[in-house]
């Protein structure tokens, strides 16, 4: 066996002894050690000596310092303890512990403080000295006493390895065993009163004498003085099982747990006003435990199904806002996958092809390109037609000015100024031969100064008269109409063409137009009008195509505009 060496401070002596050593054996060295210093602590001569006795026959090889330490209490006085509280954040926290004794243990005070702080056990160190303090040690063997700072850390709840669930379980534990003892303490006998909580190794005997019981060691965790009392929670009721709750088969009388929509026996449904408790109300059978926890998991599958789908679905709007913003950066959307034209019926690889915007048909290039150039419509459509379906979407300006070149986007935006011009009643254009200029005039407005060729028109009379004022300008106008025969016969022809029903004026630019054969629709080539021929008006009201509020209104009501009708469309 080892030799040990051990040194005793010993308090209420004044001086320095050297002391005797002897070879140390057994294994109770350390509780006569304990036993020796307290019984001097305390004054008790005869635990001392038996004490010393018992280590003289084990040979134990010892070094005593005698150390004046001050005011310590004896084993029997209580005081009361401040504890200041830290963790990693704050400090300064301070609580205070009434009614302590040396005798007991740092772990009878954690179990205190978690009573009374709810700091659980596991996040608590105790500290003295700059030292964490075992959960064995008492205050007598740390030398603690009314003025001693002591130190309790906390640590976090992540580090100490526990959750709140084991920490509400360790306080449910901790009562219930307070509870227990407390049923099954006996009835009190007159004299001091004493706390009836302790810890376990503490018995409810009366207070040990100062003599003759000085061989044994007293209780580490003996709570020999009173602490606060801690609260009682009563016990939980207990659970009814499934067959106390369940409900009763009208048919064939079986109790069926409550869950069951139907009889497990003759299959009968559950009776409409049967109430189904809460699951966790009772104490569910085998069958229906397996059954609901199935749910359980069916449902947070779904849940989990579910959160999957949501951030697919975010991570798809994220990525087409993202492909959106490239595509605008483009003039023409080139085709993702190979297709057929409907034009020319050839197949056209992926990103040879051309995706329009507003409809997402595809066609090849040369195709679309031909399609407008070939066009005398200011507006572009789409070209897709498959003889059940017409597409009614337009080109975008940009997309036609990436197919075509720039001479023949020229032309392309002449055509609509050209159309605008032509549609506006209040629109003139420049009386110079081949001069594109034109202008949109009001009332007040007589003259007209042209941007491009410079020749300043008369508004009032729809001419170039430059030198002459508007009666000199008409009257000369008459004169040579009079002489000229090739002009009197053509205005003749006309007006006769007119009167016979061959020809009539525009309803809105007043141009004369003539119909070859065909149906009753006709569309001015100048303005763009649509034209009823037979009514001599326009076909649509003011809106254009379908507007029933004025024209025609041809089979309007399931009636022709006029009898003699050849479909005016």
């Amino acid at each position: 066996m080892a030799a040990k060496t051990a040194t005793l401070p010993m308090a209420g002596i004044g001086g320095t002894a050297s002391g005797f050593e002897a070879s140390a054996r057994g294994s109770g060295v350390d509780s006569l050690l304990t036993t020796l210093q307290r019984s001097i602590a305390s004054g008790d001569g005869s635990g001392a000596s038996e004490a010393a006795v018992n280590l003289a026959k084990k040979r134990t090889k010892l070094s005593i310092t005698v150390d004046e330490i001050g005011d310590v209490p004896g084993v029997r006085s209580k005081f009361s303890l401040e504890v200041f509280v830290e963790d990693r954040h704050s400090s300064g926290a301070k609580i205070k512990l009434l009614d302590v004794n040396p005798n007991m243990t740092i772990s009878f005070l954690k179990k205190l403080v978690f009573q009374n702080y709810s700091f659980p056990v596991e996040v608590q160190r105790w500290i003295i000295g700059r030292r964490i303090i075992k959960d064995t040690e008492t205050l007598m063997d740390c030398r603690i006493n009314s003025s001693t700072p002591v130190f309790l850390y906390l640590i976090s709840a992540e580090k100490a390895g526990i959750t709140q669930e084991e920490t509400e379980m360790s306080l449910q534990a901790m009562q219930a065993q307070q509870m227990q003892y407390m049923s099954r303490r006996p009835a009190p006998i007159p004299g001091p009163q004493r706390n009836p909580f302790q810890m376990r190794g503490a018995t409810a005997g009366p207070t040990l004498p100062s003599r003759g019981a000085a061989g044994r060691e007293p209780p580490r965790d003996l709570a020999t003085s009173p602490v606060s009392p801690l609260p009682l929670v009563p016990p939980e009721p207990k659970k009814p099982t499934a067959e106390e709750v369940g409900w009763h088969c009208p048919r064939c009388t079986l109790i069926n747990p409550p869950t069951v929509p139907g009889c497990r026996a003759c299959l009968e449904d559950r009776p409409d006003n049967y109430q189904i408790p809460d699951p966790d109300s009772y104490i569910m059978d085998p069958e229906e435990k397996a059954k609901q926890d199935e749910l359980r998991r069916n449902e947070k599958l779904m849940e989990e199904m579910e959160r999957k789908q949501r951030t697919e679905e975010k991570r798809n709007r994220d990525s087409n806002f993202q492909a959106i913003l490239m595509a605008d950066t483009v003039d023409l959307i080139p085709n993702t996958e190979e297709f057929e034209c409907l034009i020319c019926y050839t197949p056209v690889p992926a990103g040879e092809g051309v995706l329009l915007r507003e409809c997402l048909h595809t066609f090849c290039e040369e195709c679309l390109k031909g399609h407008i150039l070939h066009n005398r419509e200011p507006v572009i459509m789409c070209p897709y037609d498959d003889g059940a379906y017409t597409c009614p979407e337009a080109l975008l300006e940009r997309e036609i000015k990436a197919l075509v070149s720039p001479e023949e986007f020229e032309q392309y935006l002449q055509r609509g100024l050209t159309v605008a011009e032509s549609q506006d009643p209040n629109s003139f254009h420049c009386k110079t031969p081949d001069c594109k200029g034109f202008c949109f005039y009001d009332d007040d407005i007589n003259f007209f100064q042209c941007p491009i060729c410079g020749k300043e028109n008369c508004l009032t009379c729809k001419a170039i008269h430059q030198g002459m004022n508007c009666k000199e300008y008409q009257d000369d106008i008459q004169r040579r109409a009079a002489n000229d025969k090739a002009a009197l016969m053509t205005k003749n022809m006309l007006e006769k063409m007119i009167a016979n029903g061959e020809a009539m004026r525009c309803p809105q630019c007043s141009i004369i137009m003539l119909k070859k054969e065909g149906c009753d629709w006709v569309m001015c080539s100048m303005c763009k009008l649509e034209v009823c021929w037979i009514t001599k008006g326009p076909r649509w009201g003011p809106a254009g195509n379908g507007d029933i509020s004025g024209g025609c209104k041809c089979r309007v009501n399931a009636k022709r505009c006029h009898p003699n009708c050849a479909n005016c469309h």
